[in-house]
């Protein structure tokens, strides 16, 4: 399978939002990524 390069970029508001939304669910590992999602 042949590699397609992806730029990073900045999330927009609404990916960011429904990361937002998806880690204020409390499982293992959530603080950990929740303080990641700046970084994202």
């Amino acid at each position: 399978m042949p590699v397609v390069p992806i730029e990073p970029r900045p999330l927009n508001a609404s990916e960011r939002a429904v990361l937002g939304h998806i880690l204020s669910a409390d499982f293992v590992g959530a603080a950990a990524l929740r303080s990641q999602l700046d970084r994202t």
